[in-house]
Parts: C-alpha cells; structure tokens; sequence
C-alpha cells in the first residue's frame, strides 16, 4: 500500500474542516526582532513601505484597519501598507466572480479553492501570474520552503505554482464513539468495520432512547467509509485509471455498505435530508453513540455532551480496517491560497512575495494568536497568555487571511488551550494513526474542463440515484445499469481523459 501524507476527497466533495489562520505574538518593542522572517529574511528597514492591496476570506466581523492595534504592528513588522478588502464567506464567491469579469483583481487575491471553474478559468486566460520561476531558489524563502513538499504539489496547476498556499494543520475525519456506553455495556474498542457494526447494534438494543447508534447526515453517511472499501485506488480493473469515484466498483461496495446500515436502523431514516450540524447536535445530546468528525473536534463536542450527561466521554477510534483499506481521512495540506493578479508589475511582485514570506514566519504567526503585550496578552512564567479574547477578535478580524500559516500539523489541537493534557496527547497520537494509514486521493487538484462545464448536467440525477440505492428504492442492479450508461457516455469519457492527463501531469512534477 502507498502511503502518502496528504490528499483530500475533492470529486466527493465532502466537507472539511475550514482551517483558522495561525495566530502571532507580541509587541515588537518589548518582544521579538525587528527582522521577524528571521536572518534569512529581506531586510526592510532600509526602504519606503511597500503599498499593497488585498482582497481576502474572513469569517466573523471585519476590522478597522486604521485603528486596530494589530495591524499596526504587523505593517510595521513587514514595512507595507496595507489596503483590505474583507469578504465575509457567504459572499466571497460572488464578490471574486466580480473582481474576476472585471479584472480589477488585488495585488494580494485570496482564493478558496483552485480546482473551482472560475479559478481555472481565469488561470488558463493569463490572469494569475505563474510563480513557479519567482519560486524556484526557496532559499530566499525560508518560511514559506518550511510548508510541506506534498502541500505545494497539491496546489500546483497544471504542475506550475499560482499561489502560495495557506498550510493548514494534519486535519484528519475520524469516528468518535460514546467511550461510557463502551464502559457501560463492556464492549471492548472496535477495530474493524464489522466489529463497529457489531458496537451499534449492541447500542441499538441496550439504548432503545437514542435516535440511531450512528448520527450522520447528506448523501453519503458515514462518508469515512468510503475509504475503507477502496475508493481512494485509481486503478479499476479492465477501466485502468478511473478518477471519477462514484462510478467504481470500490464505491458500489460502499453503497451496498451504507444500504445495510440503513436497513439495519443504525443510522437515521432521516439522515439524507438532515443539514451539517443536526447529526452532531444528535451525538451531543444523546440521542447516537458515532459520530464522524475532524479528530480536533473530540474535546469540544465532549464538553458539549457532558451539558447533557455529566458522565458522557469521547473516543476518537483508532482507523478501522475495511474490506480494501482503513476507513481514514488524513490530509496534511492547505486552505486557500494567496495569488498574484499577471497585472501586477514585476518589481512589486518581488515585494509581495517578501510580505507573504515575512507573513509565514513564526514570530508574525505568534503575533495574530497572541496580539499586543498589555493589550491582548501578557506573559507568565515566559509563556504568553491572552488576557483579552475579545479584543484579540475584534482588533484581528477572528478567522481571517492576511498572513500565510506557518505550518504546525497538530495546530488544530494545540490551539484549543482548555484541552485536558492526557486528552490532548490521545488526540494527537489518533492523528498519527491516521496520518500513518491515509493514502494520497488521486484526484486532488486534477482539472478537467469538460467536467467543470458540464458535470452539473451529466450527472444531475447523481445523488438521487445514490440515496434510493441506499434507502432501498432502487436496487443495486438499478446503480450499475445507472453506472454503466454513464460510462458508456462520450462526455463522461472525455472527463475521464482529461482527468488522466492531469494525474499523469502531477505524477511526473513530483
């Protein structure tokens, strides 16, 4: 088995976890250097600041910029002068739609995924400058050559660098399980998928107040699963490549897999129509005994549950072993990207570059997590302490993008500073399990034009068919005459040659 750290499941399109920026430091007068890249790192004492604009992802309330603290320091630190567009989520693919048919793009533009029509759209008509050749000596770079080898390769397009990465911790999926009820009826930690079952059907009949033993949601439940049967191998015997998931015989295993939880009443009957956050309001209320979620969610929800039951307790499972593979959801990858408009004149994308290099260094990371000594933090027993969670938010902007993570894959984890040491080091040895079972998802940053214009329609009855299959209004002889029309389909050949070509094109840059 290839073992690679990284991949995400992009053509499945499940959700991940939106990763925080990682947070900064104190005050450069009392703390720090006036150099914070490090001594590698471009002097910028000695010039004019650099005026840069940026259009950028927040989540929560966007700043004052003129009057936040914060930002003083860091345009100090880097020596720019910032101009921030915040867009709040909801609006943010609209506003880069704008800014896209416009092409009144920022110097620094914020981007959520590369793989979206649009983003490619543009990069294929010149409007995204190509930073391979600016990128090619990272010794000039020190903080950014510190994010992982495999996190660029997975943000290359067309195997050349358009943007520069917003590393996020090893975020791993994971199967959480109610570890008093495991107690309680003496049943000893699954290690299989089948010995799972076996464990909810024993909270199915020792339980009888719970909604389901699994809480789950959307059109693929217990989504982990999918990995287990095999659905991460690109190679399809008697198809070779095969990229499009839903159409391999590794994910009718999982289909059938899903339909016998459904008819085995071990998830919710409700389950494709509940929206993300039901299921685990259900697991925290004590109505299911499993729950899918990032392993750096384990303590949050336990602290939840425990509003519900004072005795409730997490687990997060070790990666259980399927019919092909580990059920495991591992990526050591990134979120967002900062890209550069080819608009943008020569000399000052050198300058750009040295701000998002400054941006990735630690002391600059340590600056937004603990802001200003005095203001936001202070320091006890030489560790830094925020004093001020609000003002830290609100001078900040909460989650926003304006400096690039310095990596950290346990960060996730480490930034939840109430995590009771002995469950913060079992969290943290369950991502390494993880990480040390997850396999690269060959189809993660794979481009096919055909597909992003016409997927929509080709495969509208897509999900439908999927849940029928599994509530059992269609039968599995039904999905493979569905598959089998689908593969027979011109389009969908073409889609899957050009995913091909893309594979063979990442394959051959690493």
């Amino acid at each position: 088995m290839l073992k690679l750290k990284k991949g995400a499941f992009a053509a499945l399109s499940i959700a991940l976890i939106m990763a925080q920026v990682l947070t900064g430091c104190a005050s450069s007068n009392s703390e720090g250097s006036a150099n914070p890249g490090g001594s590698d790192s471009p002097s910028t004492e000695a010039s004019s600041p650099t005026e840069i604009s940026m259009q950028t992802l927040i989540w929560g309330t966007p700043p004052d910029v003129a009057s936040s603290p914060f930002y003083k320091e860091l345009q100090e630190r880097t020596n720019v002068e910032l101009s921030i567009d915040f867009v709040t989520s909801p609006s943010f693919t609209e506003k880069i739609n704008l800014a896209l048919a416009s092409r009144k793009l920022a110097d620094i533009t914020v981007v959520k995924n590369f793989t979206d029509a649009n983003i490619v759209n543009a990069i294929n008509q010149g409007a995204f400058l190509d930073l391979t050749p600016y990128l090619s000596d990272m010794s000039k770079y020190p903080n950014l050559a510190m994010i992982p080898e495999n996190i660029w390769a997975d943000s290359k397009i067309n195997g050349k660098i358009y943007g520069i990465p917003n590393a996020t911790g090893l975020i791993s999926e994971s199967l959480l399980i109610r570890k008093d009820w495991l107690e309680e009826l003496n049943l000893k930690t699954p290690e299989t998928m089948d010995e799972l079952t076996e464990v909810m059907k024993a909270f199915k009949a020792n339980k009888p107040d719970i909604a389901a033993p699994m809480a789950t949601y959307g059109t693929y439940p217990m989504a982990i699963g999918m990995y287990a049967h095999g659905t991460l191998n690109p190679e399809v015997e008697g198809q070779g490549l095969q990229l499009i998931k839903q159409l391999t015989p590794y994910f009718r295993d999982y289909l059938e897999y899903a339909r016998n939880l459904y008819q085995e009443k071990l998830i919710p009957a409700e389950y494709s129509v509940l929206k993300a956050g039901q299921e685990v309001e259900m697991f925290q209320q004590g109505k299911a005994g499993v729950l899918q979620r990032p392993i750096h969610n384990a303590w949050k929800i336990e602290k939840e549950l425990k509003k519900t039951d004072p005795q409730g307790e997490v687990m997060v499972l070790p990666p259980l072993k399927g019919t092909a593979d580990y059920a495991q959801f591992a990526r050591d990858s990134f979120f967002g990207a900062f890209m550069i408009p080819a608009s943008v004149d020569k000399d000052k994308v050198e300058k750009i570059l040295e701000y998002l290099e400054q941006s990735a260094s630690k002391e600059i990371n340590e600056l937004r997590q603990f802001g200003i000594e005095g203001i936001h933090h202070k320091v006890e027993n030489g560790e830094k302490v925020v004093t001020d969670a609000d003002a830290l938010a609100k001078d900040v902007g909460g989650s926003v993008y304006v400096i690039v993570n310095a990596y950290n894959k346990y960060f996730e984890i480490d930034q939840q500073s109430d995590i009771p040491s002995e469950f913060k080091d079992d969290l943290k040895k369950k991502t390494d399990m993880y990480y040390e079972q997850s396999k690269l998802d060959p189809g993660v940053g794979l481009i096919s034009d055909t597909y992003a214009k016409r997927s929509a329609d080709v495969f509208k009855d897509l999900e439908t068919n999927i849940t029928k299959v599994i509530v059992g209004q269609s039968t599995i002889e039904d999905w493979d005459a569905y598959v089998d029309q689908l593969l027979n389909n011109s389009t969908v050949q073409t889609m899957m040659q050009e995913f091909e070509e893309q594979y063979k094109i990442k394959q051959s840059a690493q």
